[in-house]
């Protein structure tokens, strides 16, 4: 009877690697992933026709550390091992060099053994098998090759069939891929290789030496990927505001930096702190009211005429625009730029002002919420208002 034994080793989603004369260098299969092996074996899975779990023991495997290759006692059933030890001839063949080539008992204490280290990766094949999943659908052309190698391991595409937003199974990266105690991927593995994305994954992002030039757009639109194995504080190392410009931002930005700054500040400020790096640089052109007074004269112009932005009521006008984005104004304009014009002024108040010239900013019918403004917050109100503005009589802190 011809020995129809599958050998292959499943070692992660799904699979280990498999048997075979040879080193799998594995170079379309991730090294961080399925480390190397070392496969002195002699095998032929295209003769051995057999199911797998007849010579594989993956049907109790739940991790991918498991060794789930055949012992001798296995083979042994359909190879006459004892018999070929004795000098006697067998069918299919079964002395020790037919599956361990150049091996003499009489000459070695034993084969050179087989070294296939545990898949990086969380597995359990038996849940799988549980769930339908055949063997072939991971490791697609065992059965067609002689000695199995990392070849016939599955790649990460195959494992996205099922394990993606809405599939099957959980796409969350975290279910397959060793995680530190921050939750975040192991990035670097024991056996000093780093698990980084190349060209052609699953996620169209190739980490070459060239990738930091290009890898924003990547970032913005698989932000959560990213987020996978970098921690803010690796992004900050370059982009904390404190490297050239140009090393992060295309050619010209400076000149062409004000309109997306203005759609995306809240991205600037990942990096950049308004206060101290914008209003400094700023300033320094004369731009803004801290600007140096030999500045100002030649100080482009960012705000309409005096007479639209603060004096006429209308579209126009520097509270309309104030009120929908403030964080905007705050970006050159401190407190006390407001309070100058908007505090209480001691005739308004009868002698009990804040200095200010007594420009109310409150809308019409503004007195039915300010005593519940005052009791929620007084600090606020303070700022233009003394405690004993007759404005506030009425209401209490």
């Amino acid at each position: 009877m011809r020995l129809r034994l599958a050998i292959f080793v499943l070692a992660l989603a799904p699979a280990v690697a498999a048997l075979g004369w040879s080193v799998a260098d594995g170079r379309d299969r991730s090294l961080a992933v399925y480390p190397r092996q070392e496969i002195p074996l002699r095998f032929d899975h295209a003769l051995h026709q057999l199911e797998c779990t007849e010579c594989h023991s993956v049907a109790q495997s739940t991790r991918s550390s498991d060794r789930n290759l055949p012992k001798e006692e296995v083979c042994a059933g359909c190879h006459e091992i004892e018999v070929a030890r004795a000098g006697g001839k067998t069918d299919p063949p079964a002395t020790c060099d037919t599956c361990h080539p150049g091996f003499d008992e009489t000459a070695m204490a034993a084969p050179k053994p087989i070294v296939i280290p545990p898949a990086n990766l969380a597995f359990d094949h038996a849940l799988h098998l549980d769930r339908g999943v055949p063997c072939a659908r991971c490791h697609a052309d065992v059965r067609d090759v002689k000695v199995a190698t990392r070849a016939q391991l599955p790649r990460m595409e195959t494992c996205l069939e099922c394990h993606h937003d809405g599939g099957e199974a959980t796409g969350a990266c975290g279910a397959c891929h060793p995680a530190g105690p921050d939750g975040r991927l192991q990035t670097w593995m024991p056996n000093g290789e780093r698990l980084v994305p190349s060209i052609g994954n699953p996620f169209g992002i190739a980490h070459t030496a060239e990738y930091w030039r290009h890898h924003g757009s990547d970032a913005r639109a698989a932000k959560d990927t990213c987020g996978a194995c970098h921690a803010e504080s690796e992004c900050l190392v370059c982009h904390d505001g404190a490297r050239k410009v140009l090393q992060v931002h295309p050619n010209d930005w400076i000149t062409l930096h004000p309109v997306p700054a203005k759609h995306g500040a809240l991205q600037c400020m990942s990096c950049h702190n308004e206060q101290q790096f914008c209003a400094t640089c700023h300033e320094r052109i004369g731009i803004g009211p801290q600007a140096a007074p030999q500045l100002l004269a030649k100080n482009l112009r960012v705000h309409p005429p005096a007479s639209i932005w603060v004096d006429t009521p209308g579209p126009g006008h520097h509270g309309v625009w104030a009120s929908r984005d403030i964080a905007s104004c705050a970006s050159c304009h401190r407190e006390e730029g407001c309070i100058r014009c908007h505090a209480s002024s001691n005739a308004s108040a009868g002698g009990f002002g804040r200095g200010g010239l007594g420009i109310s900013p409150h809308p019409p019918g503004f007195r039915s919420q300010a005593c519940s403004m005052l009791s929620k917050n007084a600090r606020v109100c303070l700022k233009c208002h003394a405690p004993a503005d007759p404005a506030l009589r009425g209401c209490s802190p």
